[in-house]
């Protein structure tokens, strides 16, 4: 009887010491929604109880490549003769992309994580070129591409990779990892195949803290240059990148793969009013989205030429 008077009396003591904010051993139990075994959110920066806020991860240094960006980078060229003699400091880096754990790419902010994918594409793009640079036409690509193109290689976007300590291709990293899981079009302005057709290659690393900025001037450029878009005017004309049509979708120009109406291609219009000169706005939005029309894609390779 003793015994249990004691249990009692020590539930009441417990009790009444939660109340007053004492602590009294571990008898302030959880709320009754808690999951036994579950890690407990922290409370919100600001907010009543707040703990200090975890040690920021370190981000991922991208010095290296940003080195050989600008050391090996000319306009919208790639000097791969200079890089492929030149290859320690890019295989170095991509050395350290491969054996990066993926428990600490998961612990990196987003924006973090989505400039390392951006870099990671870019630096295997380039170390396939130097990989076969000088590239030679064969079999029925020599008919269909110039003769130094990235297409002359054998599935270069299907080969694989090791990344964050597995194996994946390019084709992953920008479908399966960029456009999945970001969902965000500018993407499209920042990775580059290589290719003279294709967005220039940022002359710097991207990284999580200028990221919104690097990827607003990427399409801002993209979309201005007149060489991969041609928006007109005083001509009354709008020929665009094919990759405004390739990838209709992540535009909001087609809606279910079910082709595009007259709304979606409206989108499209929008989103070069929002990244073109301001010039051309008035243009833009009287225009025809039915009279957009695509130019052909250069697939010449982005070298320098000596």
């Amino acid at each position: 009887m003793w015994v249990a008077f004691a249990v009692v009396l020590e539930n009441t003591l417990s009790s009444v010491a939660c109340s007053f904010g004492l602590v009294l051993l571990s008898h302030c139990a959880p709320p009754s929604d808690s999951i036994q075994g579950a890690p407990v959110a922290a409370p919100a920066s600001g907010e009543r109880g707040a703990s200090a806020a975890a040690p920021a991860v370190a981000p991922f240094d991208h010095s290296d490549w940003d080195t050989i960006l600008k050391q090996h980078g000319n306009g919208d060229r790639v000097d791969y003769a200079a890089l492929k003699a030149d290859r320690a400091p890019l295989d170095a880096y991509l050395d350290r992309v491969a054996k990066l754990p993926a428990e600490a790419l998961a612990k990196l902010p987003r924006a973090d994580q989505m400039a390392f994918w951006i870099n990671a594409y870019n630096a295997l793009t380039l170390q396939t070129i130097v990989d076969h640079y000088p590239i030679a036409a064969s079999g029925l690509s020599a008919l269909r591409f110039p003769n130094s193109s990235i297409r002359q290689l054998d599935d270069p976007w299907g080969s694989k990779h090791t990344i964050a300590g597995a194996q994946r291709s390019l084709d992953d990293i920008e479908h399966k990892i960029l456009r999945a899981e970001w969902k965000d079009a500018r993407i499209h302005a920042a990775v580059n195949c290589a290719s003279v057709g294709c967005p220039p290659l940022r002359l710097e690393a991207f990284t999580g803290e200028q990221l919104e900025t690097q990827l607003d001037e990427q399409m801002r450029q993209f979309v201005a240059d007149p060489l991969r878009n041609k928006i007109d005017p005083a001509q009354k004309k709008i020929e665009l990148s094919p990759i405004f049509d390739w990838f209709g979708e992540d535009f909001g120009t087609k809606a279910g793969g079910k082709g595009s109406t007259k709304e979606s291609e409206r989108a499209l219009l929008a989103w070069l009013e929002k990244y073109g000169k301001p010039e051309w706005k008035e243009f833009l939005a009287s225009f025809d989205p039915d009279d957009v029309d695509f130019l052909d894609y250069d697939w010449t390779l982005n070298e320098v030429v000596r």
